[in-house]
């Protein structure tokens, strides 16, 4: 049995096309006709979701959206401390511009920066999952800049 659409052998369905058109140009050795060049320009593209690079979920908790459920969850945990009194001034997404030779070169954002009660310090945290090079050095960048450790959670 031949697939009616890329013409190849199958038992079942195709999994050489799938009926998508490029596949189907593809599987048919990568020549494509007018025709179905038109029909690709004027199909609507396909906006599904697309996964993250890190594999993190986006999530919404209490109308904020947030990069992923590490970060959801500690914003969670951070709102009891603040409501306990260990912890006040919270906010999320403080923006630090990271400068060499007096120079703005980037801006490291921070996830959550609060004033814990207990010490009196100001306290800079990052829901990390993984510590990209660039996360590696900006954070090097605030010690020697701002003499903040961001503590990673």
């Amino acid at each position: 049995m031949k697939c009616p659409t890329c013409g190849r052998p199958i038992t079942g369905s195709c999994d050489a096309c799938s009926g998508d058109p490029v596949r189907m140009a593809f599987a048919r050795g990568g020549r494509i006709s007018v025709a179905e060049l038109r029909a690709l320009a004027a199909a609507p593209k396909r906006r599904g979701p697309r996964a993250n690079k890190f594999g993190n979920v986006p999530t919404w908790v209490d109308g904020i959206r947030f990069a992923s459920k590490k970060e959801a969850a500690r914003w969670g945990e951070l709102r009891l401390l603040e409501s306990a009194g260990q912890i006040r001034d919270l906010r999320r997404q403080v923006r630090y511009s990271l400068q060499v030779s007096s120079v703005d070169t980037t801006t490291y954002i921070a996830d959550f920066v609060y004033l814990d009660v207990a010490t009196d310090a100001t306290v800079v945290e990052d829901a990390k999952g993984f510590k990209t090079p660039e996360y590696k050095l900006k954070a090097k960048m605030m010690l020697a800049q701002y003499g903040i450790a961001i503590k990673e959670v």
